[in-house]
């Protein structure tokens, strides 16, 4: 089965895409994925030109390159959902940042969030980028109180990765129409998924640590 495949349940009308009201889950209704399946569609529509890379709007992934992070973003979480995947593009940012390869021991991850899934996911994401990990100890969680925000640095310097736009229409999303997001995150632009702040020039200071609780 194709896990790219998006949701058929939606319909066209004078009002623009409609999609089926259903149970909510933590008080929000699934109808609010209708902008990211419009999102997708521009994209898929964008990529679907006579070369690999005909049309795709810029800072979003080619096709080939989308399946791959999106396998190896399963590989570690389960499956490709959207905060994990927004995850993955914030640390394939940080290695092309910080001039380093995917694995590289010379890498620190630190993710700040609250203990709850969603914002803990993200830090699987970063996990399938970067190759950064608990057990090499240079993949770390430290709890916030509502900060959600992830440190990328070596010794040259850092950056700080926030969640962008795309935050508010991910959220709260049901199990069920998470990998179909998480598709959605991996092909719109990057401006779209995550602010970016710092580059490699100041080592060893942690950017925004006195916001952290």
């Amino acid at each position: 089965m194709r896990q790219d495949r998006l949701p058929t349940d939606c319909t066209w009308g004078s009002a623009g895409m409609q999609c089926p009201l259903r149970p909510v889950w933590q008080g929000v209704v699934v109808a609010s994925l209708g902008l990211l399946l419009v999102l997708s569609t521009a994209a898929q529509h964008a990529t679907s030109g006579h070369g690999p890379d005909s049309g795709r709007q810029p800072g979003a992934a080619s096709p080939a390159h989308a399946s791959l992070a999106l396998e190896r973003v399963a590989a570690i979480h389960g499956q490709h959902g959207p905060f994990a995947v927004a995850g993955y593009r914030m640390g394939e940012a940080a290695l092309r940042a910080l001039g380093l390869s995917r694995g590289s021991f010379e890498l620190e991850v630190v993710h700040h969030s609250p203990a709850q899934v969603q914002w803990s996911c993200i830090a699987d994401g970063l996990q399938a980028a970067t190759g950064a990990s608990a057990g090499k100890l240079n993949l770390r969680l430290v709890e916030t109180s509502g900060e959600v925000y992830s440190l990328v640095r070596n010794q040259t310097g850092q950056s700080r990765f926030e969640l962008n736009d795309v935050r508010s229409t991910i959220e709260n999303l049901p199990h069920d129409r998470l990998a179909d997001a998480g598709v959605v995150v991996m092909q719109i632009p990057a401006e779209q998924v995550y602010r970016q702040i710092g580059s490699p020039s100041q080592p060893g200071k942690e950017a925004g640590q006195h916001h952290a609780h």
